[in-house]
């Protein structure tokens, strides 16, 4: 490719998708998002490509000079110290990626994977990583293809994800398994139908494949923007539930002292008030989880915000080791994401003080008392139970958020003889922020349930964002006379306020213009959690 003006683009079958030129440099995250989907195809940028040629002549002449060079002409970890014949360097490769073909348990998402198999060609565009031109052109055509590789999720403390990434590389040199399309198959068989050729690793090339936070990177993405999505979302319902405690609008128009993301986020709220319909406020002072919505919305989703933007410069980061710098090979600590770490930990935290509130409210509505409104949100002379059993629902949801925000990325742990003895855990954070956010999506319908039993008990019909809310709890759940089972009405609300068609419009109807715009939801649309 050294020279080459042409861009390394993907089969014409793809060729009616927009195009996204991976040049090593951070990847938006929108743009990756729908990398991930399917919806955008990639390309590599000329002279990145000759970066990734002019990389890989030092790895070249360190193999053709003898030289000893970590995972190239020695072994890894603890048998970093044996020498690698150069008559065996293909045996190597093969062997070092069965070696690290240990990933265990359920298989990531293609979402997940695509993303994960773009940063890694991303990041090796930077001109570091020190792989052949061959490798890049195929993981270009991979995601080209219907063919993503079976990544099972546990095997990663996230000081490089050998044990998930080596699934991707064994993938792309016709090993493994692979779903093509929707069918789960050997990957031999998945390139075959895709009319894909196995990659033969050259030296280093297997080392590249494993030697990657990529799936860490982009199981962290996937999670944290779902994440972002659902809070920013759950303000909607939160504008309802103050709207069926009737609460004042005075504390979010004094949000505009605070900063300027509490700003925006009472702006929104004053502007939902203001929309009409609410029930009059008469209470000298609204409980603390009403008052206080402004602050707690601002300050975590300007903290999820900080987070995206650390993950998106992140793409363009190289993690190989060794790598490629200034025309020479150097080891480094480069494979620690600590940073990607610590940013989901942050999240953690943030989103469960967004639950502790969620809980609040609903239990403030639910007793009614400082509302005006009936004990456990029912007409005290129907004879019905009513709301106030829905509060053990809430509080399991708000358990399952705080159990996932104990700090785990500084335990101890030694492996390879102890030389290898740092660990982020980047990938269980990941995961711990999916169970969070799926429980969050739970407390919102709980909210939108409530809100909607509490504004009819009043007989207001509001408009905007909590007109919304109700008139979408409405067309799945009736107003409650009588104790009936409630479990399905629940689970398809979750679905409701989680999904593209009923995400859309609770976005647009608190208007967040700078915070979006920080979090990407303005370009991205709205992720089916359920579904990915």
């Amino acid at each position: 490719m050294t020279g080459s003006r042409q861009p390394l683009l993907p089969p014409k079958t793809v060729m009616t998708l927009p195009i996204h030129l991976l040049d090593g440099a951070p990847i938006p995250l929108p743009l990756l998002l729908d990398i991930g989907r399917g919806a955008r195809a990639v390309a590599a940028c000329p002279v990145a490509m000759e970066r990734v040629a002019e990389a890989r002549k030092v790895v070249d002449a360190a193999v053709e000079h003898g030289d000893i060079a970590y995972g190239i002409t020695t072994g890894v970890g603890a048998l970093k110290e044996r020498i690698v014949a150069e008559d065996t360097f293909g045996a190597f490769s093969r062997a070092l990626k069965r070696a690290h073909h240990f990933g265990a348990g359920p298989a990531l998402p293609p979402l997940v994977v695509r993303m994960a198999l773009a940063i890694r060609t991303n990041t090796a565009l930077t001109g570091h990583a020190g792989c052949s031109p061959e490798f890049v052109a195929a993981c270009i055509a991979m995601l080209a293809s219907p063919v993503v590789p079976v990544v099972r999720s546990m095997g990663s403390i996230g000081c490089a994800d050998i044990g998930l990434m080596a699934q991707i590389g064994s993938v792309l040199a016709g090993e493994g398994e692979a779903f093509y399309g929707e069918e789960r198959m050997s990957a031999a068989e998945a390139l075959e139908r895709a009319g894909l050729t196995a990659l033969d690793m050259k030296p280093k090339d297997a080392m590249v494949s494993l030697s990657s936070n990529a799936t860490a990177l982009a199981s962290g993405i996937k999670a944290l923007s779902g994440a972002a999505l659902q809070v920013r979302a759950m303000l909607t319902t939160a504008a309802a539930t103050a709207a069926g405690h009737g609460c004042s609008p005075a504390p979010w128009q004094a949000a505009i002292m605070g900063s300027p993301a509490e700003a925006e986020v009472g702006a929104a709220l004053v502007a939902a008030y203001n929309s009409g319909g609410w029930p009059q406020a008469t209470r000298v002072q609204d409980p603390l989880s009403f008052r206080m919505l402004a602050q707690v919305f601002g300050s975590v989703l300007e903290v999820l915000a900080s987070g995206l933007r650390t993950l998106e410069r992140a793409t363009a980061r190289c993690d190989d080791n060794p790598a490629v710098l200034d025309g020479a090979l150097y080891t480094h600590g480069g494979s620690l994401p600590l940073d990607v770490a610590l940013v989901l930990q942050s999240a953690a935290a943030a989103i469960a003080h967004v639950a502790r509130n969620s809980l609040s409210r609903l239990v403030l509505l639910a007793n009614g008392r400082h509302a005006g409104l009936p004990m456990n949100l029912v007409d005290p002379t129907s004879g019905a139970t009513g709301f106030g059993p829905l509060l053990k629902l809430a509080g399991d949801c708000y358990a399952r958020v705080m159990a996932e925000t104990m700090p785990v990325s500084a335990l101890a742990i030694t492996v390879s003889d102890g030389i290898e003895d740092e660990g982020s855990l980047a990938p269980l954070l990941a995961e711990r922020l999916e169970t969070q956010t799926q429980a969050l999506t739970m407390m919102m319908a709980l909210e939108g349930l409530f809100a909607a039993q509490a504004l009819d008990l009043r007989g207001a019909v509001p408009q905007g964002a909590a007109g919304l809310v109700r008139a979408r709890v409405r067309l799945i759940a009736a107003q409650t006379t009588e104790d009936r089972s409630l479990s399905s009405e629940l689970e398809a609300l979750a679905v409701d306020f989680s999904n593209q068609a009923g995400t859309g419009p609770l976005l647009a109807a608190t208007a967040l213009p700078l915070l979006d715009q920080a979090l990407g939801l303005a370009a991205v649309p709205p992720l089916e959690l359920a579904a990915q």
